[in-house]
């Protein structure tokens, strides 16, 4: 997270941290735009154990816990193809994901790419041909 959007995150905890559920428009000082306010609150809601509720038939916020540590590093990692668990390093990268590892692990990636490319070799050759016809244009240019 940026640094702002960091501060911007406690100044929502800080205000929850009496316990009182809040409305909506309670959050108006720290982000004016209504739309940017809602994503605000929600991606609260997946980092700090805020909850919306209705009261009287409005919207409210309220802080359950103050903080959940997401991004504990854990040491292992269950496979979602073969179900084995491998530790954490045995898995790519993926920046998209809660824990930053994809769902696969090396070999189950590594094998299902095999299987494409085994499934997919014309296509392949076609676009290899393709690649390799533009590298030689490219260095003739040169």
């Amino acid at each position: 997270m940026r640094s702002n959007a960091v501060l911007k995150a406690f100044a929502f905890i800080e205000r929850l941290a009496d316990g009182r559920p809040k409305s909506f428009e309670d959050f108006a000082d720290i982000t004016p735009h209504p739309k940017q306010r809602l994503r605000d609150l929600r991606a609260l809601e997946h980092h700090a154990k805020v909850v919306m509720e209705s009261y009287e038939g409005k919207k409210r916020w309220r802080l359950t816990v103050t903080l959940v540590n997401t991004y504990v590093e854990r040491k292992t990692k269950d496979c979602a193809k073969c179900g084995a668990t491998v530790r954490i390093d045995g898995f790519t990268r993926n920046r998209y994901t809660p824990d930053g590892r994809g769902n696969m692990c090396k070999q189950c990636r590594q094998d299902a790419h095999a299987q494409w490319s085994e499934k997919n070799r014309d296509r392949l050759r076609v676009k290899w041909r393709q690649w390799k016809k533009n590298q030689r244009k490219r260095n003739e240019v040169v």
